[in-house]
């Protein structure tokens, strides 16, 4: 299937190399730079998620799981540790290299000039050039890249809604579909991190419209 993936890739016109087992993944990221891991759960050395980690301290390289795991608590396990998009098998060569593609793009997305760089939320400061969330009190805020690009499309966005629709493709770089829970699983991600201290910065659902940034007072109950 490896092989498979990497000729279909490389017709792509990606330089793909192919590594077989943690170990010789861990020895390539150490030694030299990639824009993006695909990366299976299974593999002869152990849990392929054990590589993230390794990932992320990289910076700026992205991650596709592909796994014949299925179930929820697989998916939203892998997105929490740190991937940016989950695939499960099987599945078509044109679909992983879309979704590369999308990961990809959001990325390398230069700034747009018209946005602003920073934003502030209750005791939060997001800075879209270090891409970086911070809180005056617990300081640096770990996001995983998708975790970060949906609340920056919420922020820019607020005091509007950002839709489903909106966030799968301006932040996620990929079409929507009705059936894609993605941005559903990366809301409830972001919830626990912003509402761990009762700070009345909230993700409020909109039934039917999308989501909803506020930052209302610490304990304020929300309307939806």
């Amino acid at each position: 299937m490896a092989e498979t993936i990497t000729s279909f890739l490389t017709r792509e016109g990606f330089d793909v190399k192919h590594v077989d087992s943690l170990a010789h993944a861990r020895e390539c990221l150490s030694r030299d730079s990639f824009d993006l891991v695909i990366l299976d759960i299974t593999l002869p050395d152990g849990d392929g998620r054990h590589l993230l980690p390794v990932v992320e301290q990289k910076g700026g390289t992205g991650v596709v799981i592909i796994s014949g795991r299925g179930a929820e608590h697989d998916r939203i396990f892998s997105l929490e540790a740190g991937a940016d998009d989950y695939l499960v098998k099987p599945f078509s060569l044109r679909e992983l290299a879309a979704r590369v593609r999308g990961v990809l793009r959001r990325i390398q997305a230069p700034t747009p000039a018209r946005d602003k760089e920073e934003y502030h939320f209750g005791p939060f400061h997001l800075d879209r050039h270090q891409r970086s969330l911070t809180h005056q009190d617990r300081g640096e805020i770990p996001l995983t890249t998708a975790e970060f690009e949906v609340l920056l499309c919420l922020a820019s966005n607020s005091p509007g809604i950002a839709s489903r629709e909106t966030l799968t493709q301006e932040a996620l770089g990929r079409p929507w579909h009705p059936l894609d829970r993605s941005v559903d699983q990366i809301i409830v991600f972001l919830r626990r991190k912003l509402e761990e201290d009762n700070n009345g910065v909230r993700i409020i659902t909109v039934r039917g419209r999308g989501y909803l940034l506020r930052a209302g007072a610490a304990g304020e109950k929300q309307p939806f």
